[in-house]
């Protein structure tokens, strides 16, 4: 496995406290790692900007293979078993780009992280959050 400079340790101890781990792949392979402490190697630790991150690589792969056609598809496209609030019309205009821009209207004074980081199923949470009432037992995906 391959080394960091010095120089570029240093720097992610001292400038960069909120980094706890570092991973560098080549070829398909670890090719470096780096945790600030031990104990993070194996920790379960938040990763919701490098979630941002994946996604919009995964939307941009579809894009291409045209399995999406554009970022302003509907969500609900995707979940046909999802009922919607007949009071609350916001999941029926969300769409891919307010996702990818962390922009989706939710009415919330702030972030409703806590409720959906609490729940074993984080998207059909956010879901709900957003006006939808079914279940999360119905979780069908358009293929």
């Amino acid at each position: 496995m391959s080394k960091l400079s010095d120089q570029t340790l240093e720097l992610l101890k001292k400038e960069y406290l909120n980094i706890s781990g570092l991973a560098i792949a080549k070829d398909g392979k670890i090719a470096y790692e780096y945790f600030a402490r031990d104990s993070e190697k194996d920790a379960k630790i938040h990763v919701a900007s490098v979630t941002k991150s994946v996604f919009s690589i995964l939307v941009g792969i579809a894009l291409e293979k045209q399995y999406i056609k554009s970022i302003h598809e509907k969500i609900i496209s995707y979940f046909p078993d999802l009922k919607i609030s007949c009071r609350n019309k916001t999941l029926s205009q969300l769409e891919i780009k307010h996702l990818l821009t962390m922009t989706a209207p939710y009415k919330f004074r702030s972030e409703p992280y806590s409720k959906v980081f609490s729940t074993q199923n984080w998207g059909w949470t956010a879901l709900q959050l957003l006006g939808g009432v079914s279940s999360p037992e119905k979780k069908t995906v358009r293929e």
